[in-house]
């Protein structure tokens, strides 16, 4: 009995150290509405052929809370949305569509929503000028 006890208090605090020692990933994505950008989509509809076909998109902001791009609806969470610094935007690592593809493939979630776990849009308001929006990858 006591080793039973022994073996789940091991058990237990190994998965406790797992769990807590994954970070959390946050993507920042360049939105300029407007903008041409580099996509990729699915060569065919099969799941399992997981080839792609480059195309140029355009972004666009659809109305105050929908952000599209390369046939991908990005909608905010909240009407809330922060102003940020020249030098925090330098210092943001932004991804490109094909980073969310391809990790939306490689972690194979069934909901593109839960393919990571923050999203931000920083959006270019005017020259110099970005806002902040967090967002959700919606599957529509």
């Amino acid at each position: 009995m006591y080793r039973i006890k022994i073996i789940l208090i091991l058990l237990f605090s190994l998965i406790h150290t797992q769990c807590s020692g994954q970070q959390e990933e946050v993507i920042y994505i360049f939105f300029k509405d407007g903008q041409s950008i580099d996509c990729v989509k699915p060569k065919s509809n099969k799941k399992e052929d997981i080839s792609t076909v480059n195309f140029n998109g355009k972004m666009n902001k659809l109305d105050a809370k929908t952000f599209f791009f390369c046939q991908e609806r990005f909608i905010k969470i909240d009407n809330h949305s922060s102003t940020i610094t020249l030098q925090t935007f330098n210092s943001l690592d932004f991804v490109k569509h094909s980073y969310l593809y391809q990790e939306h493939l490689k972690k194979d979630m069934f909901s593109k929503k839960d393919t990571f776990e923050k999203i931000y849009i920083i959006e270019e308001t005017s020259p110099q000028n970005y806002s902040k929006h967090q967002v959700y990858w919606s599957s529509n």
